[in-house]
This record gives C-alpha cells, sequence and structure tokens, in this order.
C-alpha cells in the first residue's frame, strides 16, 4: 500500500471503507465480490474474523439499499 496514492484510505473501520468497497470495480469484478470470495474461502477453512464480518454486514447494506435487486455472489477469488 503506498499512502500517497490518491484512492489510499488510512482509515480502515467499517463504516468507512465499506462504501468505498461496495462502489469499486475493475475487470475482474467488483471488490464486493472479491470480499464475498474471501468470507467463503475462510468459511470453507472454519475461519472466522469479527472485523470481517462486520464489513460484510455493511457492505450487503449499503449494495442492498442501492442496488435492491442486485444478487450478491462470490466473484473469481
Amino acid at each position: 500500500m503506498d499512502p500517497r496514492h490518491p484512492e489510499y484510505e488510512s482509515d480502515t473501520r467499517a463504516q468507512v471503507i465499506a462504501p468505498l468497497i461496495a462502489a469499486a470495480s475493475g475487470p475482474l469484478g467488483t471488490n464486493a465480490q472479491y470480499l464475498f470470495s474471501l468470507e467463503q474461502e475462510l468459511i470453507k477453512l472454519g475461519m472466522q474474523d469479527d472485523g470481517l464480518n462486520d464489513l460484510l454486514v455493511s457492505v450487503k447494506k449499503l449494495l442492498a439499499e442501492n442496488y435492491p435487486d442486485a444478487v450478491l455472489r462470490p466473484g473469481f477469488a
């Protein structure tokens, strides 16, 4: 991570980065899809992360509010 990058965010609280993740996308899909894939992989490994869970809840809420007809599913990760 480069703190000099214009899109760098030093505040990692869920309420700060959830809107960024909900809106971000690239050539391989959305950042939310990547997050959902990470969640699925952790579940497969029997692992849980409370901070990640908070972030997932926030991102899913934002997506449901802004894209009510969207299907939330993992991406390519």
